[in-house]
């Protein structure tokens, strides 16, 4: 994609989802996680929706290619590196 100076780099993800998609790959389990998570951007704030860290916050840290969501949580004042799948994030948190 063209950038102002240089191009854009697509995620990985994002192009196995688009993919995916154009193809008509059946919408598997793994399938639907990839292209959920191919929706969000790295540095996001989300709250957590289930799971142990329910109500916490985490800062999206990368998009895994099986669907996976890498965040940190900050737990007792440290950044934590836990896994998530793209349902147990909610909606980006305003700054």
């Amino acid at each position: 994609m063209l950038g102002r100076r240089a191009p854009l780099e697509i995620p990985g993800s994002v192009l196995q989802a688009l993919s995916d998609r154009i193809a008509g790959v059946d919408e598997t389990d793994r399938a639907k996680r990839r292209r959920d998570a191919a929706l969000l951007q790295v540095g996001e704030l989300r709250r957590i929706l289930n799971g142990p860290f329910m109500s916490f916050f985490a800062e999206v840290q990368d998009v895994l290619s099986n669907g996976l969501v890498r965040a940190e949580v900050s737990l007792f004042g440290r950044a934590t590196p836990v896994e998530f799948t793209p349902d147990q994030l909610g909606d980006p948190v305003a700054a």
